[in-house]
């Protein structure tokens, strides 16, 4: 009997601690972020003398896999030439405690700098995070200033996937940073490219044309809008295959100086029945299992019809006056079309599923710039 008191209370206590490890969050000692390294992004990369460039730094922490991590007292340090003046920055000057979250996955650390100059060039940026718990790492990156009117990276305004029929309509931003400079024409250079070409070493030179591959593409005169004078559109031909269209622009300023921008890419889709097959499917599919409802209640209806008493010769079966096989039949030709009329609409499925993932295949690509 006393054993079995002892039983019940050790059960007791092993069923509270079972109870209080599911309900109770998990404590975990303060432990360090692993440092993953910093990365910098600059917008624009290329810029006109007197333009202004943000820079993002980006200190890179990996948190555990079941609780968070931290890296305490995150500072960036930054050292940069003499002639490229910082117009602000860091922001925010530093971090007390950053967490990295739990899941195993990377957080992002962010600080911002602005910067400008009057002389063109290229400049060396570095930038060094350091942690008292973690270490330090250090990133560089080169901006680079040119002589003339500055360009911004340009928008594609619509299509929000070009296709081989359609026109591109993209803007861009070009003025001169430098007082008493102005600009007075600009234009766009556009090729299309073969798909699948390496795009990673194309510069467009001083004439305008595209290096490696001596690619002279054909030229458009922009419009400057009317109330934004430092805003340009212009409306690209349908290019009339596939590939990928790569554009630049010159700028022509008030001192006789043509800038050169680096060059753009956008995809452009084979053709625009992947969208035209993404705006049916929905029509196509509703149509099929309208269809397929349709017959399948005629045929539940005339096997309804056909089970009615009728005379005939009877099978001694209480309610039932007509020849047993043509009873089976009906409710299996039944069953056959409601199989046939499932495996219709499952086919539409699986055409609609295909539809859309290529369509969205094609606007992530356009979106990135990939093929």
């Amino acid at each position: 009997m006393e054993t079995s008191r002892q039983l019940r209370w050790i059960a007791a206590a092993f069923a509270a601690i079972f109870v209080l490890v599911l309900v109770l969050p998990p404590v975990a000692a303060e432990e360090d972020a692993e440092f993953a390294g910093v990365t910098l992004s600059a917008s624009p990369k290329v810029q006109g003398i007197g333009g202004v460039v943000l820079l993002t730094v980006s200190a890179n922490f990996y948190g555990g896999c079941c609780y968070s991590l931290h890296a305490y007292d995150v500072v960036p340090n930054i050292t940069h030439p003499a002639g490229l003046e910082m117009l602000s920055g860091p922001s925010p000057p530093r971090m007390d405690k950053f967490e990295a979250t739990q899941g195993g996955l990377l957080t992002s650390a962010y600080f911002y700098y602005s910067f400008k100059t009057l002389k063109e060039g290229k400049y060396a940026v570095n930038i060094t995070i350091s942690t008292r718990n973690c270490g330090a790492k250090t990133a560089s990156i080169k901006i680079e200033y040119i002589k003339g009117a500055i360009i911004s990276e340009p928008r594609l305004l619509f299509p929000a996937t070009p296709t081989q029929d359609s026109r591109s309509v993209i803007s861009v931003v070009i003025f001169s940073g430098l007082e008493g400079v102005t600009v007075k024409s600009a234009e766009i250079e556009y090729a299309l490219l073969d798909p699948g070409t390496d795009t990673g070493a194309l510069r467009a030179d001083d004439g305008g044309v595209l290096q490696p591959g001596n690619v002279r593409g054909r030229a458009i005169v922009l419009s400057r809008d009317p109330e934004n004078s430092t805003l340009w559109r212009v409306s690209v031909p349908p290019t009339g295959r596939a590939g990928q269209l790569a554009v630049w622009f010159a700028a022509l300023d008030s001192t006789g100086n043509t800038t050169i921008s680096p060059v753009t890419f956008f995809r452009v889709a084979d053709t625009a029945g992947v969208y035209g097959a993404v705006g049916a499917v929905p029509f196509v599919v509703s149509g099929l299992m309208l269809l397929g409802i349709l017959v399948i209640g005629i045929w539940h209806s005339r096997a309804a019809r056909a089970l009615e008493p009728q005379p005939g010769p009877s099978l001694a079966i209480p309610g039932q006056s007509r020849p047993f096989d043509e009873e089976e039949e009906a409710p299996r030709r039944s069953k056959a079309l409601l199989a046939a009329s499932a495996v219709g609409v499952a086919a539409a499925l699986v055409v609609s599923l295909w539809a859309v993932s290529q369509g969205l295949l094609d606007l992530m690509r356009s979106m990135t710039g990939g093929l």
